[in-house]
């Protein structure tokens, strides 16, 4: 988890000040190789029956909750409009 939230994000950082472009897709081909995050919005996301395989598929969801489920932002998401069609 500390390589989740602490030591990948700090050295794409450095990265991003050095200008190094390649960086990016080094970092999430290491969070595609990592065990995923276990936490309770995850749990959430597992309870809805969503397939969570590698650190970098967590990343991904915990952001999409962060910018449309709570921002309720249903009608920008696939999840948000396929309940709402029902």
């Amino acid at each position: 988890m500390l390589q989740i939230n602490l030591i990948i994000p700090f050295q794409l950082a450095i990265d991003k000040l050095k200008d190094k472009r390649i960086g990016r897709q080094k970092y999430l081909k290491a969070l595609s190789k990592l065990k995923p995050e276990s936490n309770s919005i995850i749990k959430r996301w597992k309870k809805l029956g969503v397939e969570i395989n590698s650190a970098n598929e967590t990343q991904g969801l915990l952001e999409q909750k962060n910018r449309l489920c709570n921002e309720k932002k249903c009608l920008f998401c696939g999840i948000g409009k396929s309940v709402l069609a029902l």
